[in-house]
């Protein structure tokens, strides 16, 4: 009778800590938007907003998670809409999910490019992830151009863009949608991921459009499907004990 108690209360504080494994993921960290002027956001015109910081205050919303730069001038356009969320708004840390929403104007027939990124970091899930860019603006379509890519899962910092995880465009004319999808693999845990939205406009017009990066299934970590083993062979054992 002592052995098969012991037997239990063994089995379930393994199955406690193979629970707690899958449940406890890092807590929500820095999420950053980015309107910049030139691609690695270094110049003097880009406008830098951290979720619930300075600048997140248009038109008032304080919803964690999301961030809303308001009205803009920077690289020749006015950005009209730049909305980016993630968690814990959309997605999880175990569940990546990044968008940003945007709305951008230029007046004249010069050439001007402005790169929109949202960045989060404290994400720990993998599997599928599929990148979505669509919107509309109109023609000439030979002039007016607009990208999305995503990058990440190799360090926790935000704004990483040394690895291009998926891209899609550059797309033209008056409307488009683009898809790609790949296997998202990161070589750390916890990582950062950073979606990012580059328009470039030769004529007076609107871009408008979303992106969109959505993990759609996830991949459990090798420590928690070792967990889940033993909790699952400790079972087992205790069976065999009872029947034999």
């Amino acid at each position: 009778m002592r052995l098969r108690l012991k037997t239990k209360t063994f089995v379930t504080a393994l199955m406690s800590i193979a629970v707690l494994a899958v449940v406890n993921t890092p807590a929500h960290a820095a999420f950053m938007a980015y309107i910049c002027d030139d691609a690695l956001c270094t110049g003097g015109g880009d406008t830098i907003v951290t979720d619930q910081g300075v600048g997140d205050n248009f038109p008032g919303s304080a919803l964690v998670g999301q961030i809303n730069a308001g009205a803009l001038s920077v690289g020749g356009f006015t950005i009209i809409t730049n909305i980016a969320q993630s968690k814990p708004l959309i997605g999880s840390s175990g569940l990546p999910e990044l968008n940003i929403e945007f709305s951008a104007v230029t007046s004249d027939n010069l050439m001007h490019t402005v790169y929109l990124y949202a960045s989060d970091t404290g994400f720990s899930g993998d599997g599928l992830i599929t990148l979505s860019l669509s919107g509309t603006q109109p023609p000439p379509a030979s002039m007016n151009f607009v990208s999305g890519s995503l990058y990440g899962g190799m360090s926790n910092t935000n704004l990483n863009l040394s690895n291009v995880l998926l891209s899609v465009g550059p797309a033209s004319g008056s409307a488009y949608s683009l898809t790609s999808s790949a296997l998202l693999s990161p070589s750390t845990n916890p990582f950062s991921l950073t979606a990012g939205v580059v328009i470039t406009r030769s004529a007076a017009g609107t871009t408008s459009g979303h992106l969109d990066a959505v993990v759609s299934s996830a991949v459990p970590e090798p420590a928690t499907l070792a967990l889940l083993g033993v909790g699952i062979a400790g079972i087992g054992f205790a069976r065999r004990r009872r029947l034999n």
